[in-house]
Formats: C-alpha cells, sequence, structure tokens
C-alpha cells in the first residue's frame, strides 16, 4: 500500500522534489537500462536542408548515445544520451524504442557546421566501460610524513605506510615491487575475518565499511580509523610499529591489526588486542592538550609467532624538549584479544625509569632470535638488555644510544643503530646530560649474545627531520635485508608534517618552508657496503621521479582532476600545501602515461577548460581566462584588471597581474574550498561562492588562517532572501563575454562538490547533505552526499535549520518529507529539481560530532557533454553514471586494490594485475573523477595512490557518413 502510494505521488508531483523521495523507495539506485545492445531497424539518416533526421529502433530498454562528429572523429554536437523509456532524456521519445532525433546542423556552441559532407553521425547502445591504464602511479613513491615502516623477509621486504589511507607492499631483494598485500586483494576479501560489512541498499550487496572521520580505512589499528576532533583532517596514520612471522604481519597503533603477506588477515580476526596508551600532553599556541594515544613504535614475533613483544612508548610536545616515555617492555599472546602484560620495566613516565635489572631508561625498539631471546634497545642507559622468554636477564651489552637493535637470524650478530632519541624528559635529559639532537645516525655491530664484541661502527648517510610539536611513532626506520646476496639495509626518516599547532606558534612562515620541502631526499633508500662505508644502490625517490616527476604526495589526498577537450590532457590538481590551492600541474597523456609538469600564471584555487581549449583559472574573488597552450591570458570582454592575483596567503604561492578578470561575490570559507565550477557546452562560466550572512570581524585571538580568510572578500552582491534560506556556497552564470546571466542561481543549496550546467541551462551539483530516502530513513552514511538536477531558473534549498538567516516556522513546514539532512541545511526541502540521487561523494562538514567536521578532504563529481553525470560513490567502491533525467545507467567500478584489474594496454599497471571481471575497475576511495566526453573517465582512487584511465566505449555502434545521403532540400 504504501509502494502503491509513493508511485502515485511521483507521479502527480512531477514539479516537486518530493517525487525524489517518494521514488528513491523503488528505484533510486536500481539501474535502468536492460543489458540487451541490438538494433531492431539499423539507423538510418534523411537530410532536407538543416534538418538532419536520425531513426533507428532497439531491441531493448538500453540506453543510446547520438554524437555528431567531423572527418578527423571530434565530436562537434553532443546530440543525445540516455536510457529509452519513461523517463528518456530530450529529444529521445518517451516509452518507444523507435526513435527518430533530428539534429539541427548545429555544433555545441548554437553555430552552423559547414560542409556536412565531412560529418558522420554515430549512433551506440550500451556504454561500455573499461578500464584502460594506470596513470600517476609509482609503488617507490612516499605517501605520508610519517615514517614508513620496514621489515626484511625471505619473501622480500614489507613497507607499511599511511596518511588517512593506509598501504601494505611487498618488494623483491632488489627493490622490485611485487604485490600489495593491504588494501586487500578483491579475491581475497572473504578470507579477511572480522572487517565490518554491511548490505548496500545501492545493490543489495555485502561490502566492507571503511572507518575513521575520512572514511578510507578498512583498519582499526590507527588513528586513520578514529572519528576524533584530533584527526579529522585525515593526518592519521594506521600503525606506528610492524611485526612478521611466516605468513602473519602484525600492525598496531591503539590495537593490534592482524594482517597477512598472502593478503588476508592471515587466518585471525583483523583486529586483536588493544595495545596503545592514553598520556597527557600539554599543547601550545592555543591549540591541543589533553589526552593523547600512545602507541609503540617496535614490535617483535617469538621466533614460534605466539607472542608479541612492544617497547617504544615514547613522544615529544615540543621542539627539543617535552618529551616522555613509559619505560617498559609490554608482551601478548598474538592469536588472543587479551590486552598486554608487562614483560619488562613499568608503565610509567619518570617515576618508571631506572638502571637496575628490573628497569629502563626511555626502551626504544625490542627484537628476538632463533632461541626466543629478546633484546631490548636501552637508549639512555647506553645498553642492550638480553632477556629469556620468561624475563630472566642474561646479558648487557654496551654501547652508545641504542634506538634500534636486529638480531641477524642466520648468525645471531647485534646490528645496533643510533640516531636522535625521542622519549627523553627533561627531567632525565638533564640528569644524563643528554642532547637528543647530537645523536648521529651510525650502526655498530657486535657479535652474537655469547660473545657480543664489537665488529664495526660506520656512519649512516641519511638525516632525520627533527622539526614538529607533537611527535609519536618512530624518527627513523630501518630493515637489514638478510636474505640479499650480502646483508643489505633499507632505511628511510619521517618528514615534518606541517600542524596547525605549527602554524599557531611559528606563523605562516611553516607553510612556505614545507611548500618548497622538496621530497627528493626522502625516499626509501638500499644501502650496501662498500670499502666500509655504507653507499646508497637504489633510492626510490629516483624511480618515483621518473615516473611520475611529482615527488610531494598530495595533501589531504586531493586529486581534482580536469580535462582539456581539446587534446585530452589530463591535469591533476594537487594542493601545493594547506592553503588548498596550486601553480604547478602534472599533465598526463593518457596515451602513454607520461607526466610533465606545467607551471599556470598564479597561484589558483580551481581550474577548469572549455571545449577550445581555454583554461579558467580562480581565486577566492576572481576568474581569468588563458590558452591553455601558451598561457598568454584571453580577456573577458567585461572584466577588471587587478594586480598581484593569487589565493594562498600562507607562503608558497605565485602572483599575477590581470588584464581583464571577473570578480565574483563571496568570501573565503573556513575549509578554503569553493565548491567547484565549470564550463557549459555553451561557453557559459558556472561557478560556486562562498558567502556568509554575516561577516566576521576581526578577533584578537585569530590564528593566520582564520585572519587570513577574513581579510579576503569578493565582490558585494544583494542575494535572494526567504525563510528557510541558508547561506554558504551560492552559484553564479557568466556568458562567454564577462556577462553576469545568473546571480544566485540556486539559494539555500549551502555546500557543494561541483557545480556543473548542461547546453540547456538545468543546473547539476552533488550537494555535501544527506540523501533522505523516505520520510524517516536518510541513506545511512551522513558523510555522503546528493546529486541534484535543477530546471533553469527554479532551483532552491528551504532549511529548517536555525543557521538559516531568516528561520523557517514550523508551522511554515512544506506538508511532506525531507529530501536532504545534515550539513549546514540541515533537514531540507529541494524545489524546482528534476531528480535527486543520494549515496555520493563526501562531506566533512555533515556530521554534528568532531567539532562540527572539516572539509580538507572531499570528492568532486563530473558531467560530460551528454550531460552524464559521473558521480563518486565511495563507499560502495563505485562511480554512479546516470543519464540527464536521472536514470542510473551503470555503475563503473568494484573493490580492489592496485593489483586488481587487467588492462587494456601492456603496460598499463603492476606486472601483476589480476582479472577481477566486469569492467576491470578497482576501486578502494575514489573520490574525484573527470569525464573526457565519451572517449574516456578518469577517477583519482586516493586508496590506491593511482589514477585510472577508463576507456569508455560502446556494446553496439553505428555511424553514418552524412556524404552518402543525399540532400531532399538545401539549406
Amino acid at each position: 500500500m504504501k509502494v502503491a502510494k509513493s508511485i502515485l505521488l511521483a507521479l502527480l508531483s512531477a514539479f516537486a522534489c518530493s517525487f525524489c523521495a517518494d521514488a528513491a523507495v523503488v528505484d533510486e539506485f536500481k539501474v535502468k537500462r536492460e543489458e540487451v545492445f541490438e538494433f531492431t531497424q539499423q539507423p538510418a539518416v534523411t537530410r532536407e536542408g538543416d534538418k538532419i533526421s536520425i531513426t533507428f529502433a532497439s531491441k531493448a530498454w538500453c540506453d543510446v548515445t547520438v554524437a555528431i562528429e567531423d572527418a578527423e572523429g571530434h565530436i562537434l554536437r553532443h546530440l543525445a544520451s540516455g536510457v529509452l523509456g519513461p523517463k528518456v532524456p530530450v529529444p529521445f521519445q518517451k516509452e518507444s524504442l523507435k526513435q527518430t532525433i533530428v539534429w539541427d546542423s548545429k555544433n555545441d556552441h548554437g553555430d552552423y557546421v559547414e560542409d556536412l559532407d565531412r560529418i558522420t553521425i554515430r549512433v551506440a547502445l550500451g556504454l561500455k566501460p573499461q578500464f584502460e591504464r594506470t596513470l600517476f602511479w609509482s609503488p617507490h613513491k612516499r605517501m605520508a610524513n610519517a615514517c614508513p615502516l620496514l621489515i626484511a623477509k625471505e619473501e622480500g621486504v614489507l613497507m607499511f605506510e599511511g596518511r588517512g589511507v593506509d598501504q601494505l607492499r611487498l618488494y623483491d631483494h632488489e627493490g622490485n615491487y611485487v604485490r600489495t598485500a593491504y588494501p586487500f586483494p578483491a579475491g581475497k576479501l572473504k578470507d579477511v575475518a572480522g572487517v565490518e560489512e554491511r548490505i548496500f541498499p545501492q545493490d543489495g550487496a555485502k561490502l566492507p565499511v571503511k572507518h575513521g572521520f575520512v572514511q578510507a580505512s578498512l583498519l582499526t589499528s590507527g588513528t586513520s580509523a578514529l572519528l576524533g576532533l584530533p584527526y579529522k583532517f585525515g593526518d592519521g596514520f594506521g600503525a606506528t610499529a610492524m611485526a612478521a612471522s611466516g605468513n602473519h604481519v602484525a600492525v598496531g597503533f591503539d590495537q593490534i591489526n592482524r594482517l597477512g603477506l598472502d593478503g588476508t588477515s592471515g587466518g585471525l580476526n583483523l583486529t586483536g588486542a588493544k595495545i596503545g596508551q592514553r598520556a597527557k600532553w600539554s599543547g601550545y599556541g592555543g591549540q591541543g592538550g589533553g589526552d593523547e594515544i600512545i602507541g609503540p613504535s617496535s614490535m617483535a614475533f617469538s621466533p614460534d609467532g605466539k607472542s608479541l613483544y612492544l617497547t617504544g612508548y615514547f613522544w615529544r610536545e615540543f621542539y627539543q624538549s617535552g618529551a616522555d616515555c613509559l619505560h617498559c617492555v609490554r608482551k601478548l599472546t598474538y592469536d588472543q584479544d587479551a590486552e598486554p602484560t608487562i614483560f619488562v620495566g613499568q608503565m610509567k613516565t619518570d617515576q618508571g625509569a631506572g638502571s637496575d635489572a628490573e628497569h629502563f631508561t626511555v626502551p626504544t625498539s625490542v627484537d628476538c632470535d632463533a632461541k626466543g631471546r629478546v633484546y631490548v634497545t636501552d637508549a639512555l642507559n647506553d645498553r642492550i638488555q638480553i632477556f629469556s622468554p620468561d624475563a630472566k636477564l642474561l646479558k648487557t651489552v654496551a654501547t652508545p644510544k641504542p634506538v634500534k637493535v636486529l638480531v641477524n637470524p642466520k648468525n645471531g650478530e647485534l646490528w645496533v643503530f643510533s640516531w636522535p632519541i625521542v622519549g627523553a624528559s627533561n627531567k632525565i635529559a638533564k640528569e644524563h646530560d643528554f642532547q637528543w639532537d647530537k645523536v648521529k645516525p651510525t650502526l655498530r655491530r657486535y657479535g652474537p649474545m655469547e660473545d657480543p664484541k664489537p665488529i664495526s661502527t660506520q656512519p649512516l648517510p641519511f638525516d632525520i627531520n627533527l622539526t614538529g610539536f607533537f611527535l609519536t611513532g618512530p624518527l627513523a626506520s630501518v630493515a637489514v635485508d638478510w636474505w640479499a646476496p650480502s646483508p643489505t639495509l633499507w632505511a628511510v626518516a619521517r618528514k615534518h608534517n606541517i600542524s596547525r599547532i605549527d602554524v599557531a606558534w611559528g606563523g605562516v612562515g611553516a607553510y612556505e618552508r614545507r611548500d618548497h620541502d622538496p621530497w627528493m631526499n626522502d625516499g626509501v633508500r638500499i644501502l650496501v657496503e662498500k670499502d666500509g662505508q655504507w653507499q646508497i644502490k637504489r633510492n626510490f625517490a629516483d624511480d618515483a621521479k621518473s615516473s611520475v616527476v611529482q615527488m610531494k604526495p598530495a595533501d589531504f589526498a586531493r586529486q581534482r582532476l580536469a580535462v582539456n577537450p581539446r587534446d585530452g590532457k589530463l591535469y591533476v590538481l594537487e594542493d601545493s600545501g594547506f592553503s588548498k590551492s596550486f601553480y604547478r600541474m602534472p599533465q598526463i597523456d593518457p596515451l602513454t602515461g607520461k607526466v610533465q609538469m606545467v607551471e599556470i600564471p598564479f597561484d589558483a584555487e580551481d581550474i577548469c577548460f572549455d571545449q577550445e581549449g581555454l583554461a579558467y583559472l580562480r581565486t577566492d574573488t576572481l576568474v581569468a581566462r588563458y590558452d591553455s597552450h601558451t598561457w598568454r591570458e584571453v580577456p573577458w570582454d567585461y572584466g577588471e584588471e587587478h594586480k598581484g592575483v593569487g589565493f594562498t596567503s600562507l607562503g608558497g604561492s605565485k602572483r599575477a597581474d590581470v588584464l581583464s578578470a571577473i570578480a565574483t561575490p563571496g568570501v573565503r570559507p573556513v575549509c578554503w574550498n569553493q565548491g567547484g565550477m565549470s564550463v557549459s557546452p555553451k561557453g557559459n562560466l558556472i561557478i560556486s561562492c562562498t558567502s556568509r550572512a554575516e561577516e566576521s570581524g576581526r578577533k584578537d585571538n585569530e590564528s593566520p588562517w582564520e585572519r587570513s580568510r577574513n581579510e579576503i572578500t569578493g565582490k558585494p552582491y544583494t542575494p535572494r532572501m526567504f525563510p528557510g534560506r541558508v547561506r554558504w556556497q551560492e552559484i553564479h552564470v557568466w556568458d562567454a563575454h564577462g556577462t553576469l546571466v545568473a546571480e544566485d542561481a540556486v539559494p539555500g543549496l549551502g555546500a557543494m562538490n561541483g557545480a556543473f550546467m548542461d547546453r540547456n541551462d538545468s543546473i547539476y551539483v552533488m550537494a555535501s547533505p544527506t540523501r533522505v530516502l523516505d520520510d524517516d530513513k536518510p541513506y545511512w552514511n551522513e558523510m555522503t552526499g546528493t546529486m541534484v538536477k535543477f530546471r533553469p531558473k527554479e532551483g532552491k534549498v528551504i532549511s529548517s535549520s536555525s543557521v538559516a538567516a531568516v528561520p523557517l516556522a514550523k508551522e511554515a513546514w512544506p506538508n511532506r518529507a525531507f529530501d536532504l539532512i545534515h550539513g549546514r541545511t540541515g533537514k531540507a526541502w529541494v524545489e524546482g529539481a528534476e531528480w535527486c540521487y543520494g549515496g555520493v561523494g563526501w562531506d566533512g562538514f555533515n556530521p554534528s560530532h568532531s567539532g562540527g567536521g572539516c572539509d580538507c578532504w572531499n570528492s568532486r563529481f563530473s558531467l560530460d557533454y551528454f550531460a552524464r553525470s559521473f558521480a563518486p560513490e565511495i563507499d560502495h567502491y563505485s562511480v554512479a553514471v546516470l543519464d540527464s533525467s536521472g536514470n542510473l545507467i551503470l555503475r563503473i567500478g568494484k573493490y580492489g586494490n592496485v593489483d586488481d584489474g587487467k588492462p587494456l594496454v601492456a603496460d598499463g599497471g603492476p606486472g601483476n594485475a589480476q582479472s577481477i571481471g566486469g569492467d576491470e575497475v578497482a576501486l578502494f576511495h575514489a573520490c574525484y573523477v573527470a569525464a573526457y566526453t565519451d572517449r574516456r573517465l578518469f577517477i583519482a582512487d586516493a586508496g590506491n595512490s593511482r589514477i585510472l584511465s577508463v576507456k569508455l566505449g560502446y556494446h553496439t555502434e553505428q555511424k553514418l557518413a552524412l556524404k552518402d545521403v543525399p540532400p531532399r532540400g538545401l539549406r
């Protein structure tokens, strides 16, 4: 009864978005096309002057695409595309398998096409995506500032790294990439026990649920999995310590996660014992302070793989002071979930330190030998303590400031490493006359436990970054590959991750140092011994540089994508720093995968291209236009001259004078993300500008990023006001001459992640609020947004939220269900929309927890010139493709890691790529997409640190040359 009522309401309410909410109960997430792609009547063309008629008939209700192409195959008119049936887009006829489409001989811009005899008409059935190749990926490129974790095994060397997303990779003994163990391979997901799963409303599939504020990791071990305020920027990591035994790989910080070298969980539940400890810290510059999780920096398995030893519970609050440590080694049973017990020492700070056989002073690492003896670096006591498995002290080996010990499994030799030590409190440092930054990276080798005499002392050729405020985990990581032809060192150190505390304390100069910080010196290095010295045999940074050119990893995993329709080149918009802007872009040729860096005239927040290849660069308040090949300005007819144009005010920027820029209204939001812009097929620029209901005055205690935000305002304008109107991001439209044609086009919308306009002036947005599927049931994931198509000049959003500039009295609420919920709009109704589609994107302002959220990580959708929406379903591991009537044509992609998915080209990705069937598109955390007509779709998948090129084709395709069709009349 309820379903029937919903259908009736949908039919009677064509002009209200209650249609969206009610229809969602039936089929919003269902694929609408039938999987039969055959013509029952082959396409035919007739010509009568400027009128070109195309007729055909399809066997089933599939999707149809009609394109007008020139002799070189370039599309001059994106004529029609959609799923046949009751909601087929114009100009198709509803409820008919037989179609007649009329072309008026005009291109997308509305100009008549000359020389029609050079024109080909393409009629295609059934969009068919296929994974083409991996772009902008190197297994040797670093992805995080936190120190990667390294372990050598007979099978090769493991490296774990994380920053919001986490990865565990295996390399051979020469440093060549072998495979990824986490994210888990698609074929092994069934063998991972304890992963949270749920049934997804899109298709009834049971899929794993990602954790953390940014929802980018299946692991539960580290800060990547936390929802709390300190980690909402996505700077979390999965682990600060790792150990391996046989197929078992343990990673941990707050909890143990049990992985398998084979890509499973090793026969055990993924989540094991809780191992993190809470500690107090002070905070600086008005930032931070309170409880902080402290995890171990070192773990080691017993030789039988049953026990796990943990130590290195240290941290530091300020640049060279404020350090502390829990002076103990702990032990747990690996296949059980009980918390670890004390092995030796005390879980206390200064009160737990000591120099006798039962105490340590800053224990930093642990290892085991083949007999189960336990070796601990007791750093401030200048010794290695060797214990039996039942915690009896067997021997002490004196050595200066040891920070890591590794036992050679072949002969029992001790390899002892020293570098700057974290964990010495001010009290302990004074008692030991210790200056932690004076310790130089050094390797000392000793004989086995039975006769640990010194063998050699050698300096190590790498630097360790000592800067930053709150610090936990290892400063550096080394592994000795005992299985190489001769022992080989793998070494890597942390990088300074600029935090809000750094800026609050040290000013904006911290960003300048970060933005110009080279990454070439921070790759994993493989070292070999020659003439008594350790020399670099291989630097992973060199490998990465040759492959991807851009060495700096993307802040906040933001890899917005833009395609130049003129030449099909892909641009990756990675922020220069926290400022959410860039002045260099990787340009990628999708045919070859080659990357080159392109420098643009000024530091821009966003960029888009029109069909002629002109590039549009924006700041908060201006848009300038350039020839994308020469980067010479193409002035607007109606624009303004400005000096020193640029976006960031935090350093590392580039400024330029502009002759004629469009001045836009708005201010800089707290997140600095502007919501998107694009150019329609007609040449109209649609742009999201952030506005606020009232200006915030200067505060005495403003932080630098707040001050720079409040100082930047754009051209003033008077918005349309009505009860329930929320102000945040607002849409404005200019034509190709720079004339404003639509101001405040969709009032009350709030935050968004992408804005597009089709050739009929309809507006498409991925709004940040979550979709309400019926009266009481929003889409299950509150971090997702909603695709909405608004009719020209009719769209608006009415909010029940108290943040509305003019609150809406409850008695004035529309008498129907909410369409949207969460974010600034709260519970809201959408008016003037043709359709809504939920469960897409990611928006950090939606939740009420975590201090109101953060939108540093975000997402974007794309609209092609056929008005098909490509919207990332991030939690579903897919991209939804909808026609202009909101029909779901198909989904692209499924769960997988970088090794999954067989590419179309031989050099399209890892050599061990494995077929997952279907379109072969394997995704883990894919937030950004860009469509290149109906040729390619590009997907940025931060979870696998790559960009996928997906070839777009069709199951069935017919081409008709107009020169073969005699005209029936004259133009």
